[in-house]
């Protein structure tokens, strides 16, 4: 009777497992410092975002309302909301697109409404109006991660986010 040889199992080797390990060390290596990197502009993108998102609710409101909206500014405690939102719960939370603040670590460089300075004001209404239109608006702010403007475009109302140039 001839010797049955045992059914090979399938299984990885030491050595198989030890490159894929290898190369999953060098892959992450490599991304870490992109991964800090785009860690240190994190305040400056989420309060563009932030304040885009806020503009983009206010336009909203006066299209379908069909009357003026606002975003109201204040500079001195550094914060931004849709007109009226501030005083409701639903203003308060944080990535609500009612409202949002400009933490201490980035820099407000200038805040222009209809090309007017508002950077020391008290507070500021920048209006958004039923036809889709918006006053004016300019705001630069600075970093660690460089310098941003937000814009709004008096003819559509839409804010972009782009260089300072």
């Amino acid at each position: 009777m001839p010797r049955r040889r045992p059914a090979r199992r399938a299984a990885f080797t030491l050595i198989e497992i030890m490159v894929v390990v290898g190369i999953f060390a060098v892959v992450l290596g490599m991304s870490a410092p992109a991964f800090f990197r785009a860690k240190r502009g994190e305040p400056m993108r989420q309060t563009c975002a932030e304040l885009v998102e806020v503009c983009a609710n206010a336009r909203a409101r006066a299209i379908l309302g069909g009357q003026t909206a606002g975003v109201v500014f204040r500079p001195g405690d550094r914060s931004f909301s849709v007109e009226g939102a501030a005083d409701s719960n639903a203003g308060k939370l944080s990535g609500s697109g009612l409202s949002g603040a400009i933490p201490e670590e980035l820099g407000l460089e200038m805040l222009d409404v209809n090309l007017a300075e508002y950077r020391e004001a008290e507070s500021v209404r920048v209006r958004f109006f039923a036809n889709g239109t918006a006053d004016e608006l300019t705001v630069v702010l600075s970093g660690r991660a460089g310098w941003q403007k937000i814009t709004v475009d008096p003819i559509t109302g839409f804010a972009k986010v782009g260089p300072v140039e």
